[in-house]
């Protein structure tokens, strides 16, 4: 082999490689309806926080293991933002659309 095609192995190798430290991140969209929905297990699994963002249709949420629904809850608008700094609160959390919409509820966490 030559050096260049033994220089191409070597970088194809090292970019297929993780780099030390980099941070591992899940994603999934939740359409919220009028049956309470949470966020799935596997998407939280190994994970230290994360973010969402409402994209469509005003929904409620509950964080505090009590029982969420379409007047109780605090209300989440359209564009709006959601943290979590831990994924404990992110397991309790419970979401509801409170109109006539389902909403789109996007999230990412990472460790």
């Amino acid at each position: 082999m030559t050096r260049r095609t033994l220089l191409l192995i070597a970088l194809l190798l090292a970019l297929a490689v993780p780099v030390s430290g980099q941070r591992r991140q899940t994603f999934e969209v939740i359409t919220v309806s009028n049956s309470v929905v949470m966020i799935s297990a596997s998407t939280l699994s190994g994970m230290n926080a994360g973010q969402g963002v409402l994209e469509t249709a005003a929904i409620r949420y509950r964080c505090d293991g009590v029982a969420v629904s379409a007047s109780v809850g605090t209300p989440l608008q359209v564009g709006s933002t959601i943290a979590f700094g831990n994924v404990v609160d992110a397991r309790a959390c419970q979401f509801i659309r409170s109109g006539s919409s389902d909403g789109s509820l996007s999230l990412n966490f990472w460790q």
